[in-house]
């Protein structure tokens, strides 16, 4: 939406891969409520909702979308984003990942959003 108001086109980060996956929990008053990925490409990133969340895992995806686009438009390659979302402070209702969280890997988004379905 930024983009379109100072009326430059912007490259999207694309939310889909085939690639493998990193990813991280972001949770909420200490439940995970989803989970920020990153390819090992270093070209897409996203947010997946934790279903058993329910709307707590759908609200707070936007924070963490937020920041996965602004480092796109910065040029920082997705791992980095990931990595630097990391570091990000908690927020009320977005939650928080934390420093110490190991970065874990999957052979791709089917088998992050199966664990999300858990």
């Amino acid at each position: 939406m930024r983009a379109l108001l100072r009326g430059r086109p912007r490259r999207l980060l694309p939310q889909e891969t085939a690639a493998p996956v990193r990813y991280l929990p972001v949770t909420v008053q200490g439940a995970v409520v989803g989970y920020l990925w990153a390819s090992l490409d270093g070209l897409a990133a996203g947010y997946v909702n934790r279903e058993p969340a329910g709307v707590a895992g759908e609200v707070a995806a936007g924070l963490w979308k937020m920041r996965l686009c602004d480092a796109h438009r910065e040029g920082v390659p997705s791992l980095e984003a990931l990595r630097r979302c990391a570091l990000a402070p908690q927020d009320r209702l977005s939650g928080i990942i934390g420093g110490d969280a190991p970065e874990r890997k999957l052979p791709g988004l089917r088998a992050l959003r199966g664990l999300a379905r858990q």
